[in-house]
């Protein structure tokens, strides 16, 4: 077995994905070794990972991903280890100071939070359950490839409990059907898997479609005070959303902005303008950039909208941004904001409505564009686009966090 080494990088990785998760444990099953999921279920206080991190660990020590580094990552790999040899999954508490009576900046971890650590075995031979590991990447991957959440729902044992060892920890796999265009009402499907119990399955499904309607959660524990489990206890969701998409209507100064801030947020952009010129690669040089040079009508009509998508309007005059914007308003879409004075943003919200749009999908346009941060510059504008739909993503004011800070005016 080697050690934990926490100065090696090599055993450390980003945020892991769910497909890339499940694709490690497949690979583990098809070579029949153990591999134990280490997840941050629960938080509190100040902690160096979100909820929903995890670590990977190998029969061989290896690992992959991470819970925050240090000492803590430490303790978790041990844990890991112990269950690997055992088989059994686990529920761990970890505090971020070696002594909870010692302030933290006495011994050098400023964190000082804690968190709870749902640790699986998987990889265990002989399952018996109805989804393995190898089933769900392609359930996972064709969900999000429509443009469709999916959620995994697992029972969290209770802290000390030690579930009889199995070959696969029990899921529940739940996607949510967008509405078409003679229903308005979302379905629900849940596609494979079982918690063990018919009534909790269907606990389970149930409030894997309340959470998956609010983009801003990715995971969340749900215990007795949220459903009535039978026999108590909890369970975690955690939601796989599809890629993020943005549509940028106009290859201008502002444009090209707008896409190089998207491309730090992970976002897959697609920009239309109807002049060759400005959809090129002189402009664009990024290849990751997908560009489309023709009318913009036809550009939009052609590309898929689904609740992943963004839609950004900044085209060199009023009349295109109009033109794009009642093409897409009646999409499904994220977020659509556009350019413009209020002057002229409200004109033009006016015009569709005299062409019968209907009025709650005129509020969904964010226009002006962008959060009021006197932004100046292309650049400026883009961050002001990017913080508004990062709002809309996550929630929030948008107001400073500072109380007593100089812009603690604008609270």
């Amino acid at each position: 077995m080697r050690p934990f080494d926490p100065s090696r990088t090599d055993q450390l990785m980003s945020l892991l994905t769910q497909t890339e998760v499940y694709d490690q444990i497949s690979q583990a099953e098809s070579r029949l070794q153990r591999l134990a999921i280490a997840t941050i279920v629960t938080t509190s206080g100040s902690t160096p990972q979100r909820t929903g991190a995890k670590l990977l660990v190998f029969e061989d020590g290896r690992m992959l991903g991470t819970v925050g580094g240090g000492c803590v990552e430490a303790d978790v790999w041990a844990e890991a280890r112990e269950a690997l040899i055992d088989g059994q999954s686990r529920l761990c508490h970890f505090t971020l100071r070696d002594n909870p009576d010692v302030p933290p900046d006495e011994e050098g971890m400023i964190c000082g939070g804690e968190m709870e650590v749902l640790i699986e075995v998987w990889g265990v031979p002989n399952s018996t359950l109805p989804l393995p590991a190898s089933a769900m990447t392609p359930i996972l991957n064709r969900a999000l490839a429509e443009g469709r959440p999916a959620c995994l729902v697992a029972i969290i044992p209770a802290q000390g409990d030690r579930p009889a060892p199995q070959s696969t920890p029990p899921r529940l796999f739940v996607e949510v059907i967008p509405p078409d265009s003679t229903d308005r009402q979302t379905t629900l499907e849940t596609v494979a898997g079982t918690l063990g119990d018919p009534e909790l399955d269907l606990l389970a499904s149930q409030h894997a479609r309340l959470l998956m309607n609010d983009d801003r959660l990715e995971i969340a524990v749900a215990g007795p005070a949220e459903l009535a489990l039978p026999g108590g206890g909890r369970l975690l969701f955690e939601i796989s959303r599809p890629p993020l998409e943005m549509i940028i209507c106009g290859g201008g100064h502002v444009g090209q902005a707008v896409a190089r801030a998207a491309r730090l947020l992970d976002f897959r952009i697609t920009v239309i303008d109807d002049r060759p010129e400005f959809a090129s690669r002189d402009r664009f040089p990024d290849p990751e950039v997908r560009l489309i040079a023709d009318d913009f009508i036809t550009a939009l009509h052609s590309l898929r909208f689904t609740p992943a998508t963004h839609v950004v309007i900044v085209t060199r005059g009023h009349r295109h941004d109009e033109i794009c914007l009642r093409e897409a308003v009646e999409r499904p879409t994220r977020y659509l904001g556009m350019i413009g004075s209020r002057r002229r943003t409200t004109t033009i919200r006016e015009h569709l409505r005299r062409q019968g749009v209907d009025p709650l999908l005129l509020r969904r346009i964010h226009a002006p564009i962008g959060l009021d941060i006197s932004a100046l510059t292309p650049e400026e504008i883009a961050i002001a686009i990017m913080a508004e739909i990062i709002l809309v993503r996550r929630g929030g004011t948008g107001a400073p966090k500072s109380a007593d800070g100089p812009m603690a005016k604008a609270r």
